[in-house]
């Protein structure tokens, strides 16, 4: 298990640092600077920033100096907003995208427990027939409409729930059910395939044949194989909720991390658009790291070389 975890701890900062160098190069193929469109600035003036924030050295010097910051845990400072750094940004604003991603990730786990066991225990009939429909809806509505029409009956026409902000819980739950919607049905699409599958395996029959409760056989017997496909899919999902919906927190209004990564590409705030980059990818990759480990402990034949 320990060369296991070594292995996975390696690939992830050889990951890291090519994906830090893509962006870095993909940043310099972009044409112009991001003080090229100020139209009040004096040719001295641009220069003068250019040079106060280093990109008037040639393009080693420039990616010297950028992998020197990496080394020491800094993403630079924005260009935009002066005096303002990537980290003191991601500080201010990652906790609220996690706070709402962490419980999108609650709600989506819960339902995916709730309702996959209770269709594949009863597959085939009109309980399953329904569980199907709320997936099949839920996979087929944009989250941007399902956050307008929640909007609209939860909020305007109802009076339930406030329209946006991000003052009080109350104020969560509605971004929280539009963000958790799609990865809940998909996720239970594919637990409760899971779950069929295994419940006709042999162990599960003698389980039966011992007279044990379904429920126990569900849940001490057959979930726990059957969460191996879900869990490499929850991981990917749990760094994309994590680190925020644009579209949920545009049309909710919430003041995440979001809304810095899209002014960032518009401003051409380089060293914002690479920080924010390398954040992002980093807790996808880590987050998959965690999950491999613990498919590892849950299943020993995946580490063993084949």
């Amino acid at each position: 298990m320990s060369s296991y975890f070594f292995k996975k701890i390696s690939s992830l900062s050889l990951s890291l640092f090519l994906l830090a160098s893509l962006t870095f190069a993909l940043m310099q193929a972009m044409p112009g600077d991001p003080f090229g469109q100020e139209q009040a600035l004096s040719y001295e003036m641009r220069q003068s920033l250019l040079k106060h924030h280093g990109l008037d050295l040639s393009y080693w010097q420039q990616y010297v100096r950028y992998l020197q910051q990496l080394s020491h845990g800094e993403l630079g400072y924005s260009l935009t907003y002066a005096g303002r750094s990537v980290n003191q940004l991601i500080l201010e604003n990652f906790p609220t995208s996690a706070y709402l991603g962490l419980q999108a990730l609650f709600l989506t786990c819960l339902l995916t427990l709730s309702f996959a066991p209770v269709a594949a225990l009863k597959a085939g009939t009109w309980v399953d027939l329904l569980v199907q429909l709320l997936i099949a809806l839920a996979l087929s509505v944009p989250s941007f409409i399902l956050a307008a029409l929640l909007q609209y009956f939860f909020s305007i026409k109802w009076h339930l729930f406030p329209l946006a902000q991000w003052n009080s819980f109350t104020h969560t739950l509605l971004p929280t059910f539009t963000l958790a919607a799609l990865p809940a049905a998909f996720m239970t699409r594919l637990l409760r395939s899971s779950l069929v599958k295994v419940l006709q395996m042999d162990y599960i029959e003698m389980a039966k044949a011992k007279g044990l409760h379904p429920l126990k056989i569900l849940y001490k017997h057959a979930l726990r194989n059957a969460l191996l496909p879900v869990l490499s899919y929850l991981g990917p999902l749990t760094s994309l909720l994590l680190v925020g919906s644009f579209v949920i927190e545009t049309v909710y209004s919430i003041p995440g991390l979001g809304q810095w990564y899209v002014k960032s590409i518009t401003n051409r705030d380089y060293p914002m658009i690479m920080g924010l980059t390398l954040f992002y990818a980093a807790i996808l990759m880590i987050i998959n790291c965690l999950t491999d480990l613990i498919s590892c402990a849950l299943d020993p034949r995946i580490r063993r070389p084949s």
